[in-house]
């Protein structure tokens, strides 16, 4: 299963970009760096539904709200000083996907988000880089 749900995460992404391919480059740098917030977001959400199940506990709140920092950090530079940390912090968040998320002992993360999210995270990464390299946005 995870092959299938790491293609749907990429099909989820390529939907969203094809949506925006032919908006203005402003516009994607904001779309991509709030898109990366939301993402980390989410698992925040995860955290806090897992807390109140009793699947999470406050540690596992503080190591989510770190992430939101560490991708608001990247988004905002992303957006600030060069497109390459929207890149960089869309690709990196596969390791945040897989190294805290993925398997059974994280219980408060549905079991498929992961894989998908991984989708996600490196079609974006992929198209940013295709989107602005050799730019002078860059």
């Amino acid at each position: 299963m995870l092959f299938i749900e790491v293609i749907i995460g990429g099909l989820i992404a390529s939907a969203i970009l094809y949506s925006f391919h032919f908006g203005k480059e402003d516009v994607l740098k904001g779309v991509f760096a709030i898109g990366l917030v939301v993402a980390s977001l989410i698992y925040v959400g995860f955290a806090l539904f897992g807390l109140m199940k009793n699947l999470a506990d406050l540690n596992w709140i503080l190591i989510e709200v770190l992430g939101v920092g560490i991708y608001f950090c990247f988004a905002f530079l992303g957006v600030r000083k060069s497109v390459w940390f929207l890149a960089i912090g869309w690709a990196s968040h596969v390791l945040w996907d897989v190294g805290l998320h993925y398997g059974e002992s994280v219980a408060f993360v549905p079991n498929f988000y992961p894989s998908v999210c991984i989708g996600f995270d490196i079609v974006f990464a992929v198209y940013i880089v295709y989107r602005f390299y050799n730019r002078e946005s860059i």
